[in-house]
């Protein structure tokens, strides 16, 4: 049983990804990014932040066009960022998945859009990046061993 607590990281094993990005690679998930009074809210604003620049981006085709054409101009495979589906049980490790992919273009995207129009929303900074990583070593056991139980038309 892996030990937790101030003096321990918690080791959480990686599923295999199509991820270019080398930030991923380690795994080690420390306990103290969470500090124990102000992580839920902390989570939860870093959480929130996400899902309104995914409801921005995909409500406007300006910021979906730009978003797509970066992704291509780096010769990447355009990919959309997730909405959450509130009956999907792993929908917030896939949103968290996607993002964090797709970041920079993301950030860029929401760059060019703020020059071009009044209301923008702001992209995240490093250090909400960074609980958004460990937010996914975290929720990544979930995403891996929940299809194995789950009923085969689900």
């Amino acid at each position: 049983m892996p030990q937790s607590g101030p003096d321990h990281a918690v080791r959480v094993p990686e599923a295999e990804e199509n991820s270019d990005s080398e930030e991923d690679e380690d795994h080690d998930v420390d306990v103290d990014t969470f500090p124990d009074a102000t992580a839920p809210s902390e989570i939860k604003a870093v959480i929130t932040k996400v899902k309104k620049i995914v409801k921005f981006t995909r409500q406007r085709e300006a910021a979906t066009v730009e978003l797509n054409r970066l992704q291509r101009a780096a010769r990447k495979k355009s990919l959309k960022l997730i909405q959450e589906v509130p009956t999907r049980w792993n929908s917030l490790f896939l949103i968290v998945e996607r993002y964090l992919q797709i970041a920079p273009y993301v950030d860029s995207a929401l760059g060019t859009i703020a020059r071009q129009k009044a209301r923008v929303l702001d992209s995240l900074t490093r250090g909400e990046l960074d609980l958004l990583r460990d937010l996914k070593r975290l929720l990544m056991p979930l995403s891996t061993i929940r299809p194995r139980f789950a009923p085969k038309n689900h």
